[in-house]
């Protein structure tokens, strides 16, 4: 009797894996993406432009501004590159860590800081590191605190005038995320009173605090109680917006290699070279770049390709305001997706149609 017990628990937990393996294996589906676009379209929390051979040949939302998390690092990158080109900085002027951890927030990207930290650390960078790894960091694992860093070091002026260069009129302006983190317990604020702070204010708290931690480590409890805040409405919510379309419009610039000189082209060559990694990406792409980002409500992409026959791509999808089973599908499927329109003109046959 027991044997037989045994063997129909042994049977249940077979089956129950074998349901879990084929759900996952269904949100790693690029429909996922597909659907989630066409079917969450009129509610304003999805946003897709893609462009092929330079013209856009589907555009969901594009012109409708979402708060995207991570992906203004590009913005801070071409401000990082274009300074490298004129002389302004050198690529290996050395960085003491310290200097960076001051804006770390512990679990905002998700511990992925601290895979950067052990990256460098391999490469025996233990105590200073050098300004182009910081950068790399920056783009290749979405590091917060790299980017706020290279706020500091650039000068916010600096990128502002890069929003401005490449004429995106409806990005908001970039500020310190992360230090806006550190606002309702500096100021004794709570979320209602969060809530109510208009974005002026908001940002001017911010650059504040951003101030204070270019001068001073903050306290191991003021960073633990600032990492609780960023699963808050008001802190995501706040995060700069910006439009796929004008996304699109950046990557183009960097993919035809038109734009900008051969010098910040090169920089961000190097900054973007390892951020291709899944295999299907490696296989359809034979270069380009992109930042895969979010939050635990958002996903957010962007993506410039050329592949093999020299057909240029460029992808931006930002979507908010997720359910957690929104969220994991398509923080699953997301890379997918990317690769199939690249490489599967029947599946970009059908994207188009059913996002026409």
């Amino acid at each position: 009797m027991l044997l037989l017990i045994g063997g129909i628990v042994l049977l249940v937990m077979f089956a129950l894996m074998g349901l879990m393996m084929l759900s996952q294996k269904k949100m790693l589906t690029p429909e996922s993406v597909m659907d989630f676009t066409k079917n969450n379209a009129k509610k304003g929390n999805v946003a897709l432009t893609l462009s092929q051979g330079g013209r856009t040949v589907v555009e969901v939302n594009g012109q409708m501004p979402l708060p995207v998390a991570n992906i203004p690092s590009t913005i801070v990158a071409l401000a990082y590159a274009q300074q490298v080109a004129d002389g302004t900085i050198q690529q290996d002027t050395m960085i003491s860590l310290k200097e960076i951890n001051r804006y770390h927030v512990p679990r905002l990207e998700l511990d992925l800081h601290k895979d950067w930290l052990n990256e460098i650390r391999r490469a025996h960078f233990h105590k200073e590191v050098p300004l182009h790894e910081i950068a790399k960091g920056m783009i290749e694992h979405n590091s917060n605190a790299n980017m706020e860093f290279l706020m500091h070091y650039l000068g916010i002026d600096a990128i502002q005038a890069m929003l401005k260069k490449l004429q995106l009129t409806k990005h908001d302006l970039l500020y310190p995320t992360s230090s806006a983190l550190y606002i309702p317990e500096k100021y004794t604020l709570n979320d209602t009173e969060m809530n109510k702070l208009s974005i002026i204010d908001y940002r001017k708290k911010a650059f504040a605090v951003h101030k204070e931690l270019a001068e001073t480590e903050p306290a191991s409890s003021a960073k633990t109680t600032a990492s609780k805040y960023a699963v808050e409405k008001w802190w995501q919510d706040r995060l700069p917006k910006a439009t796929t379309r004008e996304y699109v419009s950046l990557l183009k610039k960097l993919n035809n290699r038109a734009f900008f000189s051969e010098d910040v082209l090169k920089t961000m060559d190097a900054l973007f070279a390892d951020t291709l990694r899944t295999p299907e990406l490696k296989k359809a792409i034979a270069t380009g770049g992109l930042i895969a980002a979010g939050t635990n409500r958002s996903v957010s992409t962007i993506l410039y390709a050329t592949d093999a026959a020299s057909t240029k791509t460029e992808l931006a999808f930002f979507a908010t305001n997720l359910t957690p089973q929104e969220h994991m599908k398509l923080s699953l499927s997301v890379a997918n997706f990317e690769a199939r329109v690249i490489s599967d003109p029947v599946f970009l046959e059908r994207l188009k149609m059913n996002l026409a």
